[in-house]
């Protein structure tokens, strides 16, 4: 058995030290943080056992851990059950992640990390077997060392200690902490810092007085000390500003914690007319006491950005839509392939040099993460892809600046160009698509096995064309019958799929039986997809070109391309004028070679 140990530095170690005692026989791998964790999963691990203080992202640790580790049985150490733990809990449900060990290591009984390696939390349960604590259960003599866990552990074992206050120690008009207060603290475990500062107060002072603004005051931090739970502290830091420290809370659980009171503040607000007086934030983070005032810059730094960044959002609409105003034909077409291998992105360059050609500003995107293809065909080097918007909300800000014009008309959006497989939470390449739409024609080249791709999220639907590339020489009945469920899956009409049969040879499959087949998993029956294209007709051809880094025919007027570039602009509704164009630009038939050439 093969297991990955993904705790914090230190403890890590410990752990598998632990467990080896028990389980000799294992092979234990350890993974100090969320990067190395993520690089086993190409390794298919039988056991997947993940702390919940380990360096990172943690809600995006609970998102990516059942898409990357599909097959392994993960466990998750969650630490003593407070408020944070719980929060954690429930979000790792929420992605079918219940095999949860809580407490102090080696975990509360029945369901220890012992007993968590072997089976499921539930299993455990429903067997009976979660009642009592089972003799068989308990570690023999140096299999579960619970002092070296401890020392070990402490984001799972130990509390943050604080000294008794007395009542000078308390702001008279919040009563939340003063700042000294902060001098008494000791934090022994990580913990996260939210600097908080309040909307509109100063209007409210100015407006209404100052009565009315120390009212907003004192019910803020009514609100706030009634709503912390636990050791988690509220300072008021002076003037409308307030600290918020959160013993054993990571950043992303603190921001659960931070908009859970937002919804409080609604309710509890007291009426300040017609001013509304909300609060911005930003977050902190600290291991040690010594580190504390250092998060707490951190923690103001970011919510005077976000303050910012809020202030200035309507300004960039007004200047970005100033700029790029949506055009009316701005259309998404997606190359999806069921299988690698089939020529997949063969057809979406070919298909965006031909749109480009005939005039129509277009825009090829790679969210192909699993190789760059589309920059090697056009000899892109040297420069950020896609990754570089991983985690952007702005998107405008920085999708035109990584675009690289490759012919007149025609821009590419590398996909990864550091070969690292990039992060992006759900809708933001469709955000980055919907910008590039307002100028472009995008087409983009999507992964074979899309359906198992997160980054598409929210692509799919969006899109006015989705070609399905067939490759009649791989023809499989059984693949391709579960070709379109998959793409109705992913939100796609049946209406809005057209099928290129690629690699087409008459001596194969005929194209009807190809459709006959692709459209045999559609329960409706109007408005089926069809083949639109066959691509080439001289099958030796293409192989012999393909070697030699050519597209067979792309600038010949009467080669299943063009007819492939027709048919998508007709569908799309868009006027293909390639002739015209042509003779303006005295194009003549170019390979990969003259590409490469010209730049």
């Amino acid at each position: 058995m093969f297991c990955i140990i993904a705790a914090e530095p230190g403890a890590a170690e410990v752990i598998r030290d632990n467990l080896r005692k028990r389980y000799s026989e294992w092979r234990f791998e350890v993974a100090p943080d969320a990067e190395r964790l993520f690089q086993y999963a190409g390794d298919r691990p039988d056991v997947v056992l993940v702390s919940r203080f380990l360096p990172g992202d943690s809600a995006s640790i609970i998102r990516r851990l059942p898409v990357e580790f599909p097959a392994s049985h993960i466990v998750l150490l969650v630490g003593v059950l407070n408020e944070q733990a719980k929060a954690y809990v429930r979000q790792a449900a929420r992605r079918g992640l219940t095999n949860v060990v809580t407490g102090k290591l080696p975990g509360d009984r029945p369901y220890t990390i012992f007993a968590a390696l072997t089976q499921a939390r539930q299993e455990l349960l429903e067997a009976g077997e979660g009642l009592e604590w089972r003799e068989e259960e308990v570690p023999e003599a140096g299999c579960g060392d619970q002092e070296a866990f401890i020392a070990a552990c402490p984001g799972q074992t130990q509390e943050v200690q604080l000294k008794p206050a007395d009542e000078s120690c308390r702001d008279a008009l919040t009563g939340c902490y003063t700042r000294r207060y902060l001098e008494n603290v000791t934090l022994d475990s990580p913990y996260s810092v939210v600097f908080v500062d309040l909307d509109s107060f100063k209007s409210v002072n100015d407006i209404l007085g100052h009565a009315a603004g120390d009212k907003v005051l004192a019910a803020f931090g009514k609100m706030l000390v009634e709503n912390l739970k636990g050791r988690d502290l509220a300072v008021r830091w002076g003037g409308d500003e307030f600290v918020l420290v959160l013993p054993e809370t990571q950043p992303e659980n603190a921001e659960m914690v931070t908009e859970r009171l937002r919804g409080e503040w609604k309710k509890a607000a007291p009426d300040a007319g017609n001013l509304e007086v909300g609060f911005s934030y930003g977050i902190g983070f600290g291991r040690k006491a010594e580190e504390l005032q250092v998060a707490i810059k951190a923690a103001g730094r970011a919510m005077y950005f976000r303050k910012r960044e809020a202030s200035e959002a309507p300004l960039l609409k007004k200047y970005y839509d100033s700029i790029y105003t949506r055009r009316s034909d701005g259309k998404l077409v997606l190359v999806a392939a069921n299988k690698g291998g089939v020529g997949k992105t063969t057809v979406a360059i070919s298909l965006s040099l031909l749109m480009a050609r005939s005039g129509i500003p277009t825009c090829l995107c790679d969210f192909d993460f699993g190789g760059p293809n589309v920059a090697v065909f056009f000899d892109i080097k040297n420069r950020p892809g896609v990754e570089r918007l991983s985690g952007k909300k702005h998107v405008e800000r920085f999708a035109r600046e990584l675009l690289v014009k490759v012919e007149n008309s025609l821009v590419v959006l590398p996909g990864p160009m550091d070969k690292t497989l990039p992060y992006f939470e759900p809708g933001q390449l469709a955000a980055v698509v919907d910008f590039l739409a307002r100028d472009y024609l995008v087409i983009g080249d999507t992964p074979p096995e899309f359906w198992t791709k997160p980054w598409l999220d929210g692509l799919f639907p969006r899109a006015d064309l989705v070609l399905a590339v067939v490759d009649q020489s791989k023809f499989s009945e059984v693949e391709t019958k579960d070709y379109v469920p998959k793409l109705v899956m992913m939100g796609v009409e049946p209406s809005r799929i057209r099928i290129v049969c690629n690699r087409f040879s008459a001596k194969l499959h005929s194209v009807k039986k190809v459709e006959a087949f692709f459209n045999a998993g559609i329960k409706a029956k109007k408005e089926l997809p069809r083949v639109i294209a066959v691509i080439p007709e001289d099958w030796e051809d293409f192989v012999k070109k393909g070697y030699r880094g050519e597209i067979a025919g792309l600038d010949d007027p009467s080669s299943p391309w063009r007819k492939l570039a027709e048919e998508a602009a007709k569908e799309l509704g868009l006027s293909f004028g390639f002739s015209r164009v042509e003779k303006k630009n005295g194009w003549k038939d170019k390979t990969i070679m003259d590409l490469f050439r010209r730049r």
